[in-house]
């Protein structure tokens, strides 16, 4: 039977190659399986939310952070192909509840309905229940 004994406090660590093989997206293994899982939780992400313009889909973005003392796998919105940051996308998600939405002082809101143009200075959003695009799409993103 062989016996071995390591002492903790003399072991050497290449940083640059350990930081490569656990943190890098391309590195081996643990970065290359969170950019794997990140991609595909990023994919299903943007297959569930919601579509009008196609804006928050398109700032839906992944990034592999390797800031810090561990690994993150974030999936973001905001700067993704649709560019600036897409402020809507909480009440997507979380839903709302039934409110008014008011003009700025002395300014008409300008929408149209049916071909017609409508100016008011309120109207009645009625409550919207969310699409939970992102964190349903968890369970994906740890393997489930």
């Amino acid at each position: 039977m062989v016996r071995l004994i390591f002492d903790l406090e003399n072991i050497q660590i290449d940083k640059i190659a350990f930081d490569y093989a656990f943190n890098a997206p391309d590195g081996d293994p643990v970065g290359r399986w969170m950019a794997r899982r990140g991609r595909v939780a990023t994919q299903v992400a943007k297959r569930k939310v919601g579509v009008h313009s196609g804006a928050l889909r398109a700032a839906i973005s992944m990034q592999h952070d390797r800031k810090g003392a561990g690994r993150q796998q974030q999936i973001r919105i905001g700067t993704g192909i649709g560019g600036g940051k897409r402020g809507y996308s909480i009440y997507h998600h979380e839903g709302t509840k039934a409110h008014v939405i008011r003009a700025k002082a002395g300014r008409l809101m300008v929408f149209t309905v049916r071909g017609k143009r409508i100016y008011a200075k309120a109207v009645r959003h009625p409550a919207k229940a969310g699409n939970p695009y992102l964190t349903s799409t968890f369970a994906v993103f740890v393997g489930n």
